[in-house]
């Protein structure tokens, strides 16, 4: 893996790069699980708010 970071400048990649890619990696996971829950489509890490369910 670290090589193909120095390779590929992974870490010199803008922010913004970075975030693609990161979105790009979720959608497609996302895409490809084929039972999908409410869960699937919440951010990862973050809770809904006291007595409400995530969409």
């Amino acid at each position: 893996m670290k090589s193909w970071a120095r390779r590929h400048g992974w870490d010199e990649a803008p922010s913004i790069r970075k975030l693609e890619d990161c979105l790009e990696t979720r959608l497609m996971v996302l895409i490809c699980k084929e039972k999908k829950t409410g869960a699937d489509y919440t951010e990862p890490g973050r809770a809904a708010p006291p007595g409400r369910e995530p969409r």
